[in-house]
């Protein structure tokens, strides 16, 4: 029995954070998410479902140009779409809506999975279960892993552990190759956690500039995309201006 152990803990640990992150879904109407980001993402899954990929520009954006999709990296809308299809491939009756609604509870639970199981094998079941437990009813967490966010949060969050799991792994290995194969995954987890970082918060180069920069007063210039005026900081060079067209 004793090779059950981590696998009946672990399962233990998944069950009471999954079970805490889908009390809200029995009071969520039909199609509806708690969090407004989720929709642009829902819908981009479905155009991914249907067509296999997005079209270069958004139409429904950034009138009357479109908004330009070659300059993001819809990585968490692929990850549903192709969710989605892997589901839809066992179970048929699954919508689209329902991966997008419980995808949050997912990503949070397969991070906190790979690293209860870390933290066994390398500190024991005691702290890996205080640890599991802690993370699992932290009540930062639940509200942005719950079912029906919808935001890129716990996408991130999973991306991240795996990342630094995998670098410690790497450290830890005896085989030159093993070390090499968990290095390369590490550089694969961090580049897809930076780029979901980035579009899941598109002010992000000006907090690494400095609050210095913000704080300087705007101006008002003409957008050469849309031809509208949009409001730029005088101490950024053009192409870090504020993507807001006024």
């Amino acid at each position: 029995m004793a090779y059950l152990r981590v696998p009946l803990f672990i399962a233990g640990v998944l069950l009471i954070a999954f079970f805490i992150r889908i009390q809200g879904v029995s009071i969520l109407p039909d199609q509806q998410f708690t969090e407004s980001d989720a929709y642009l993402y829902y819908w981009y899954a479905q155009i991914i479902s249907d067509h296999g990929h997005l079209p270069e520009r958004d139409m429904h954006r950034w009138l009357p140009l479109g908004r330009d999709l070659k300059q993001t990296l819809n990585l968490y809308s692929y990850a549903i779409a192709y969710a989605y299809k892997t589901v839809t491939s066992v179970f048929s009756n699954i919508s689209l809506y329902h991966v997008a609604l419980y995808m949050p509870v997912a990503c949070f639970c397969i991070g906190l999975g790979a690293l209860c199981l870390f933290l066994f094998h390398t500190y024991g079941p005691l702290f890996s279960s205080t640890v599991g437990v802690l993370l699992a009813t932290l009540p930062g967490s639940i509200e942005r892993s719950a079912a029906g966010f919808g935001d890129r949060d716990a996408w991130c969050l999973m991306l991240g552990i795996l990342a630094v799991i995998s670098y410690l792994v790497s450290l830890q290995a005896q085989s030159p190759r093993r070390r090499l194969l968990w290095t390369l995954l590490v550089a694969l987890l961090c580049r897809a956690r930076c780029s979901s970082q980035r579009l899941s918060w598109q002010a992000l180069p000006f907090y690494f500039r400095g609050k210095r920069h913000v704080q300087k007063t705007p101006k008002t210039s003409q957008c050469p995309e849309c031809a509208r005026y949009r409001n730029t900081c005088s101490c950024l060079s053009e192409r870090h201006h504020f993507r807001v067209c006024i």
